[in-house]
């Protein structure tokens, strides 16, 4: 009996000796190192290492990650081990007035979008197109777009128009129409953020129609006017007794032949004078503001200042009494002319240019 349990005995010591063995080398097989590549961005590292995670091998590389980095660890298809470093850059996201910035390490518009909490809205607008891969600093602006669609009434000023009739009694005038007209606008405002931005016009329709104003003025001398009312008190006529152009008040001494011209003055000259208006609210060179009496000239030929009495050569027009305030474009070209004011461009039309008699006062 002592020889079996020693023998006994013996094969289970053997058999424990066995197990530890193996137990040893399946430890010493699975501590093995193996062979990690790293590829942070243009970088690329080959690391033997024990470690099986990838916070503990980016530890044993003595990698750091910071705010937004990611690392994925992945079997390639021959089996090895490659882990994979996105760093982050920041994404500007601007909102209306409202501009976040996220550290963001890879992917599309919409992830960071998502990553940065913006949803956007059947309005919205985005710089950049939602699958569009970012991968270095970038901007994202999204506006709010919205088109809206409105009409208006608008009123359509009627013109004043000014017309001479041989027909009509000199002194008398006739005045029609004046009446402003209408019209509906529609049109299609941007709004970007809730600013106006773009206004187009789609449509004007006239609701109705403007009356130009027509002041007709008599130019007729009827025999009775020939004979003169005022014949009592001599050849003369005073200055306020005739219809003029020239709204500026004459001096009591200025009186006319019964021929329209003033019995007294210092010389007279033809030149050719131009009509033009201007209600730009622009002063005349010498200070004042235009108005049918101030003429334009060449001063170095008419001096600021000088009075004058103007009428056309062919009778049809008594500018009357004028002032000499600003400068004509014409003094290089024609340095003798005059440009004449009329309040108008229906009036400077039918004046036009033409042959004026200048009596300088």
């Amino acid at each position: 009996m002592s020889t079996i349990k020693l023998m006994v005995v013996k094969c289970v010591t053997a058999l424990l000796i066995s197990t530890v063995m193996a137990s040893s080398l399946v430890a010493f097989a699975a501590a093995n190192p193996h062979t990690v590549t790293i590829i942070d961005g243009e970088k690329q590292i080959e690391l033997d290492t024990y470690c099986t995670t990838a916070e503990e091998i980016l530890d044993d590389a003595k990698i750091n990650l910071t705010v937004g980095d990611k690392a994925v660890l992945n079997t390639n298809a021959s089996g090895a081990s490659v882990l994979t470093i996105s760093r982050s850059f920041p994404v500007y996201i601007t909102v209306g007035n409202d501009t976040k910035m996220v550290s963001f390490s890879g992917g599309t518009v919409a992830e960071a979008l998502e990553k940065a909490n913006v949803t956007l809205s059947e309005n919205s607008v985005c710089n950049l197109k939602l699958d569009t891969v970012l991968s270095k600093e970038t901007y994202i602006d999204i506006v709010d777009v919205k088109y809206v669609t409105e009409s208006y009434e608008e009123t359509i000023p009627f013109t004043a128009k000014v017309e001479y009739s041989s027909s009509l009694e000199k002194g008398k005038q006739k005045v029609t129409g004046g009446v402003n007209g209408s019209r509906t606008v529609t049109v299609k405002k941007t709004y970007k953020n809730g600013v106006v931005t773009d206004t187009e016009t789609l449509s004007t329709t006239v609701t109705k129609a403007a009356v130009d104003k027509v002041t007709v003025i008599g130019t007729k001398v009827t025999k009775k006017q020939n004979t003169n009312k005022n014949q009592a008190s001599g050849d003369t006529i005073p200055y306020s007794s005739i219809n003029t152009i020239s709204s500026l008040k004459a001096p009591a001494s200025l009186t006319l032949t019964k021929s329209g011209i003033p019995t007294s003055y210092k010389k007279k000259v033809t030149v050719e004078a131009t009509a033009y208006t201007d209600h730009s609210g622009t002063r005349c060179a010498s200070g004042v503001l235009p108005q049918t009496g101030y003429i334009a000239v060449n001063p170095k030929v008419i001096p600021y200042g000088t009075k004058m009495f103007i009428v056309s050569k062919d009778g049809k027009y008594v500018y009357g009494y004028a002032i000499a305030a600003d400068t004509g474009g014409f003094i290089r070209k024609r340095p003798n002319n005059v440009d004449l004011f009329f309040n108008t461009k229906s009036e400077c039309r039918q004046f036009g240019r033409r042959d004026v008699v200048i009596y300088f006062l």
